[in-house]
């Protein structure tokens, strides 16, 4: 049941409280502060422990996603790499050159000389 609810089964959390915790364990100086922005804003007490524990984890996590994104982004060949991160390549009509495109905004990108 805990896995369908995106929670692992030793976690003392709700989903959405978890991701309160890796925030404000993330976002806070420290821990300790941390414990006191989740009572404040939140309003329920965890240690300081457990805001470490369940941030790095979180963190490590992100950070093991990150780097599998990143070696299959390495493997892909250049024209992929391009498609992937959302250039074209337009001919201008006027010269003949091949001109970058961003598709999401709608800008082309000049070649550099």
């Amino acid at each position: 049941m805990t896995s369908l609810m995106g929670v692992e089964v030793d976690c003392p959390f709700s989903p959405g409280l978890l991701r309160k915790v890796a925030y404000t364990g993330a976002q806070s100086c420290s821990f300790p502060k941390a414990t006191k922005d989740l009572e404040a804003l939140a309003e329920v007490a965890v240690t300081a422990k457990k805001i470490e524990r369940w941030t790095k984890r979180v963190g490590d996590e992100r950070i093991a996603e990150v780097e599998a994104e990143a070696i299959a982004y390495q493997e892909l060949s250049l024209p992929d790499r391009h498609r992937r991160a959302g250039f074209r390549r337009v001919t201008c009509k006027s010269c003949g050159r091949f001109w970058g495109y961003d598709v999401e905004t709608g800008k082309p990108e000049r070649p550099k000389r």
